[in-house]
């Protein structure tokens, strides 16, 4: 029986006293000396669970989380018992570690930081910077659960970065990077190069890596220097990797063929929006590959066509129906909100347009919104439940000019959706972006009302 933290609530609460930049009004505030020996004393104090299970390792401005979500199925598609660590949250915090899909319920978890009480308040005693974050105590929990669970593989999404980040205390079997642009650039850099380089310290020796940026990019010069230089391999995106993409026919999910070198997949179908997903696709399909070839997985050809097929990936263009259609997605970078009014332009061709936003104030406003607003009728500039998350008003005076000629500011996110949808019509569609909190507040309240109604 636990002696400290008896269930969840106690041990909310306790994690509620810990360091979390997440929660930050400028993320990255304050932050504490940055290294990993935080993380590698916790996994030390636990018998470094985090060297039990073969492990995946994924980072990248956008797509890492689709990305690993999408590994995650394939290999559990594969009979793979397949753990995965995720981050941010949409709705609950257990959604960051699930095995096979399913979250730790959250007296697993409750019983996971409680094991970790003791080393906590020793380092917490010794000084501030001694003590792990809820970050690094997310990570150690994950490990241990997968430990104890035993998994037979686990996939891990980074937080922030690669280098410096604490699931970087892995000796993965496959790293993967998804993606570079400018993103979080008082931390990570303020050039492509810089933020590559970060991004690249999780390439180990001897692991391959897959690479979805695109060949030739600065980006990818960076990281294929980084492999030649750690003794690493790479498979590269529009070079060693091929990504077909056609829209279905009837205009729901998408139609691929991969080739990796390895082998070739024609007609994959997936009920997944977006012509970005296609390289995630990819990606991960690439790193299944590497997992076979290091003696980790017997790929299942047909196991892994049918798991496509089925595969979501919460908060990424997912589509939550109604009449106007509610669309959720994430984006949150200059880059990735221009890449989401494409999709929309393509998916949602000829149909009002209203967009539901909240963004956190340190990112580029006005670079950022102007991504979201392009292709819209009207605006509804909302805030999410984040200390980060800038205002209604803060948003507007950031927006300028860009700005539709129909905007409201409605701080509440339930009635900013309701209004969105009354601007939108039945024959509109509404877009809610920006903040993946914004996102998880909506989806949550939505689905509660689905429920009910």
């Amino acid at each position: 029986m636990s002696l400290h933290l008896p269930d969840w609530p106690a041990a909310e609460r306790y994690l509620g006293t810990i360091t979390d930049y997440e929660r930050m009004a400028k993320l990255g505030t304050g932050l504490k000396k940055v290294d990993l020996s935080r993380t590698l004393g916790l996994m030390a104090y636990l018998d470094h669970p985090e060297r039990a299970v073969p492990a995946a390792h994924i980072t990248g401005t956008k797509g890492k989380g689709s990305t690993a979500m999408l590994l995650a199925t394939l290999t559990g598609s594969c009979g793979k018992v397949t753990g995965l660590y995720t981050s941010p949250h949409l709705e609950e915090l257990q959604e960051r570690i699930a095995i096979d899909g399913v979250p730790v319920p959250y007296p697993d978890l409750a019983r996971l930081i409680d094991r970790q009480f003791p080393y906590l308040e020793e380092q917490r005693n010794a000084g501030s910077d001694a003590a792990p974050t809820f970050f690094e105590i997310m990570t150690a929990c994950a490990a241990d659960w997968f430990r104890e669970r035993h998994v037979d593989l686990a996939v891990y999404e980074v937080g922030l970065g690669g280098r410096l980040d604490s699931t970087n205390v892995l000796s993965p079997e496959v790293t993967a990077i998804t993606s570079v642009s400018l993103e979080h650039t008082h931390i990570l850099g303020d050039t492509i190069e810089a933020i590559a380089r970060e991004k690249g310290g999780i390439i180990k020796p001897g692991v391959p890596l897959v690479s979805g940026c695109e060949f030739g990019s600065k980006a990818s010069l960076v990281l294929e220097s980084i492999v030649k230089d750690v003794g690493a391999s790479i498979w590269r995106l529009g070079r060693e990797i091929a990504v077909r993409y056609r829209p279905a026919a009837d205009g729901q999910g998408i139609r691929l063929d991969v080739e990796t070198p390895l082998r070739t997949w024609n007609d994959l179908e997936l009920n997944l929006l977006g012509r970005f997903q296609s390289r995630n696709v990819a990606v991960a399909l690439a790193m299944l590959d590497h997992l076979e070839a290091r003696d980790q997985v017997s790929i299942d050809t047909d196991a892994v066509r049918v798991a496509l097929g089925r595969a979501h990936v919460p908060g990424r263009l997912e589509n939550l129906g109604g009449e106007p259609p509610l669309i959720l997605d994430g984006a949150h970078t200059p880059d990735s909100t221009r890449q989401l009014s494409r999709e929309l332009d393509e998916l949602f061709e000829g149909r009002r347009r209203v967009a539901v936003i909240a963004i956190a104030r340190d990112k580029n406003i006005q670079e950022v919104i102007a991504g979201l607003l392009r292709g819209t009728a009207a605006a509804v500039l909302t805030t999410a439940s984040s200390p980060r998350s800038a205002t209604p008003e803060e948003l507007f005076e950031g927006a300028g000019t860009l700005l539709p000629e129909t905007v409201v500011l409605q701080a509440d996110p339930g009635r900013a959706v309701e209004v969105a949808r009354d601007l939108a019509g039945s024959d509109g569609v509404v877009v809610v972006s920006g903040s993946f909190y914004l996102v998880g507040e909506v989806r949550k309240r939505w689905r509660s009302f689905r429920m009910s109604s």
